[in-house]
């Protein structure tokens, strides 16, 4: 499957799906070697992962580690970046450096909203849309290709379950090639939900109940820059102890190694939101302006 910079044309694409139809859905005893489906992967990461399966579980760990490293190198692969995750983490023995990986590349935003009484409030909402593509005509002189449909979670269709793990389940669905496409809950790449997801896993709880959230805002009551400086800093103090009961716990769990677990910790970004005028927070933002952003 190595291009060497080649492009396939649409016939050869096509080709390509026939051939991964018949060899997924027409015999389901059929492996593919290692080697192939490392390639295969990068541009067709659903059946890659279907036909992995089907392999002895010491043939799928060398290439489902070679598939989750290519997240540090581009965001093209996020899909089977994510898929590679997710099995990786369901591993029944700790990959060494795995857990360390995920909790270092975590992030958590707080953000501070600054008043001048308790009585300030903020919030806010966003829309989305989503729909399907419409129906195309069948390529003439072609046999019907079915290509698979990858939903996440909630997922409302009756489907073929890829990985489940925790609260969260990745399913997928034949359609053929010319039908409509697309879903309100398409399958996303790695990201931050993908890494809270797998932390709460191994911590055995509900991602809801966990005290690290990707997202937590704190309303501050401004008296002074005194207190404020006090505020923030039992606020910074609170996160990192939550991080660290994070670690010590995957270090109990065996998932974490000594050293890693005594520096391993999600980043903490701090906004802070300034709601006063004017505002005293040298290099804060005020309201509709983008926040002042800390790092820690």
């Amino acid at each position: 499957m190595r291009d060497y910079g080649y492009s396939p044309t649409r016939e050869d694409a096509r080709a390509y799906d026939a051939v991964l139809d018949a060899l997924i859905r027409g015999n389901r005893d059929q492996t593919v070697e290692p080697s192939v489906l490392r390639e295969l992967g990068r541009r067709y990461p659903i059946q890659a992962f279907v036909l992995l399966e089907r392999l002895p579980s010491e043939q799928q760990l060398p290439v489902l580690k070679e598939w989750f490293s290519t997240y540090q190198l581009s965001r093209e692969h996020s899909v089977l970046v994510k898929l590679a995750a997710l099995r990786l983490a369901k591993s029944p023995t700790p990959i060494s450096g795995f857990a360390a990986q995920i909790l270092r590349g975590s992030e958590e935003q707080l953000t501070i909203e600054v008043y001048a009484s308790s009585n300030g409030a903020s919030g806010g909402w966003g829309t989305a849309t989503c729909g399907d593509s419409l129906a195309r005509s069948a390529a003439p002189g072609w046999p019907v290709v079915y290509l698979p449909i990858a939903e996440e979670w909630p997922s409302p269709t009756h489907a073929n379950t890829l990985i489940a793990i925790g609260e969260k389940t990745v399913s997928y669905r034949w359609v053929e090639e010319n039908s409509p496409g697309g879903s309100c809950n398409g399958l996303g790449g790695f990201d931050q939900n993908t890494r809270h997801a797998i932390v709460a896993y191994w911590l055995e709880q509900r991602e809801s109940e966990m005290k690290w959230q990707l997202t937590n805002s704190v309303a501050v009551v401004w008296t002074g820059s005194a207190d404020f400086d006090s505020a923030v800093g039992r606020l910074v103090r609170a996160e990192e102890d939550s991080f660290g009961s994070v670690s010590d716990r995957l270090l109990s769990s065996g998932l974490l190694s000594r050293e890693e677990a005594a520096w391993t910790r999600p980043k903490l970004v701090l906004h802070i939101v300034c709601h006063l005028k004017p505002c005293p927070i040298r290099g804060a933002s005020t309201q509709g302006e983008p926040p002042l952003s800390l790092s820690f």
